[in-house]
């Protein structure tokens, strides 16, 4: 039975109006695309627990 290559899977299509959280440098970031190119928006708030809750 041959293997398949791990790079030959498809990426699924996330959901129209999906947005992710993303920490970059301590800091809170929005990751969605737009006109089918991502694009990141930083919210200018640090990654504390008292965000968090």
């Amino acid at each position: 039975m041959p293997f398949k290559n791990s790079r030959s899977r498809k990426r699924a299509k996330s959901k129209s109006g999906t947005v992710q959280i993303r920490c970059s440098n301590q800091r809170l970031q929005l990751v969605f695309t737009f006109g089918g190119q991502c694009q990141f928006l930083s919210l200018g708030l640090s990654d504390t627990p008292s965000i968090e809750s």
